[in-house]
């Protein structure tokens, strides 16, 4: 019996930094999709995390540059939902954590993540 590819890809963690950068990519399209003209979305970071009860999942985080009253929560709260499907057939069945952050408070929250992340977060810069 042939091996379905998200079965072969479940088996592996944490995702290639090429899946990374595809989810990376993926976020940032939506963002800019709905918000670009108000925002820069820069940059985009994904984090391989696996939780106390060996959970395997993904931290996104997604560093604007604007007014953040307007960051339209409709927006934010459907990245999830709208990267989603396309995140399950690169093999990643958890549903990810997103967190927006400001561009003024990245630099403590970045030294923050590589204290708590077991590997090294792909960083999608434009």
């Amino acid at each position: 019996m042939a091996e379905l590819p998200w079965i072969r890809l479940l088996n592996r963690w944490p995702p290639s930094d090429e899946v990374l950068q595809k989810v990376a990519d993926l976020a940032r399209e939506h963002m800019e999709g709905h918000l670009g003209d108000k925002f820069v979305f820069d940059p985009i970071v994904v984090v391989p995390m696996i939780d106390y009860t060996d959970e395997e999942y993904l931290h996104i985080y997604v560093v604007f540059d604007g007014d953040q009253a307007q960051l339209d929560s409709e927006c934010t709260r459907k990245l999830v939902s709208r990267i989603g499907p396309a995140m399950r057939e690169m093999g990643i069945m958890s549903i990810p954590n997103e967190f927006f952050v400001e561009k003024s408070e990245w630099p403590p929250v970045y030294k923050g993540i590589l204290r708590r992340s077991s590997w090294t977060p792909l960083i999608s810069s434009r």
